[in-house]
């Protein structure tokens, strides 16, 4: 398998990772009804220079790129705040005439609504030909590349790449971690494994094709959260085969569904992060945790074995899959 171990690289946290539901209705011929809008940019050519630096100065607005700036928000985290400036720096670069182009990589993948892992603070914009001047704007990374038809669509009037153009050249570009929570939460929102797949084909040959293809024969919709993606990936990256997603188990207190698992092993493993705790319980985890002892206890009196990994357990992937390995040495029996 090919692709650069960030996730071992630096402290991980929910603040790290821009995630929401994945809706599971939503296809990419229906544009309009997925996705994010852009939240609103001010141009200093509309309001005036003087007006501009006074509402800076108060604090009122804040600079994005040269001649475009935003109202502060009040996010949630950190990732969430890296978030809605990148959306704003894509709004400020789709209010600024230039030669046609689509919005592309990790910035369509934004527009779209798919999570994010490490998302860098940049623009994305793909075009049918090099310009003939070099911008000097640090904040977009232009891509000159064939964009067919089936390729191009627009989300509240915003041109972006498809969604299945846009997890491929996500698969192609990003580290294998950073590209997986991106395709996880593609499926999700309806992208057609076919169509990935023609692009594989068509694609052979290309530089990152290789981890592209690893990319989407494990991406899978079933995933609910990137923490999911990124412990599944851990685990795989080590050599342990692919656990079962969403397993679910009568038990005899009822039907319980596991983050995901390996049968033959009798070995589930449940990603818990606060951001799952506080959606489920709506501000109240203490009640998601006792739900989940409940739960723990009807699965073990079944005999099954629960590892519950946290972002900390992200930063060594080694000692991660050891942990499985040391737990189904003791679990396994013939089914």
């Amino acid at each position: 398998m090919s692709g650069e171990r960030e996730i071992g690289g630096g402290p991980i946290a929910d603040d790290l990772v821009t995630q929401r539901p994945w809706p599971r209705t939503a296809t990419p011929s229906r544009a309009t009804d997925v996705g994010c809008e852009l939240p609103a940019i001010i141009r200093s050519g509309d309001v005036g220079s003087d007006v501009v630096r006074s509402r800076v100065r108060r604090g009122e607005i804040e600079r994005l790129r040269v001649g475009v700036y935003r109202m502060p928000e009040t996010a949630s985290t950190p990732a969430r705040d890296r978030e809605r400036r990148v959306l704003a720096l894509i709004a400020a670069v789709n209010a600024t005439p230039r030669a046609p182009f689509w919005f592309s990589h990790e910035s369509a993948a934004l527009v779209w609504g798919c999570s994010t892992w490490h998302l860098a603070e940049r623009v994305h914009l793909t075009r049918l030909t090099r310009p003939h001047v070099r911008s000097r704007d640090v904040t977009v990374v232009q891509h000159w590349a064939s964009v067919p038809v089936e390729h191009r669509t627009a989300i509240h009037d915003v041109p972006v790449t498809s969604l299945e153009r846009t997890a491929f050249d996500c698969a192609r570009t990003l580290t294998t971690d950073r590209a997986l929570v991106i395709a996880d939460s593609a499926l999700a929102l309806g992208a057609s494994r076919r169509v990935l797949d023609a692009m594989l084909v068509t694609g052979t040959g290309k530089r990152g094709v290789r981890r592209a293809r690893w990319v989407v024969e494990h991406a899978d919709a079933r995933a609910e959260s990137p923490g999911e993606t990124l412990a599944r990936w851990s685990v795989v990256a080590e050599g342990l085969p692919a656990p079962e997603l969403q397993l679910e188990i009568e038990t005899a207190s009822g039907r319980y569904r596991a983050d995901m698992g390996w049968r033959e092993w009798w070995l589930l493993l449940e990603f818990d992060g606060e951001v799952k705790y506080r959606a489920l319980a709506d501000g109240d985890p203490s009640a998601v945790v006792m739900a989940e002892k409940w739960r723990q206890d009807a699965l073990e009196e079944l005999g099954w074995k629960v590892l519950r990994v946290s972002w900390g357990d992200l930063r060594d992937p080694t000692a991660l899959a050891e942990r499985v390995r040391r737990a189904a040495a003791r679990t396994w029996r013939p089914r």
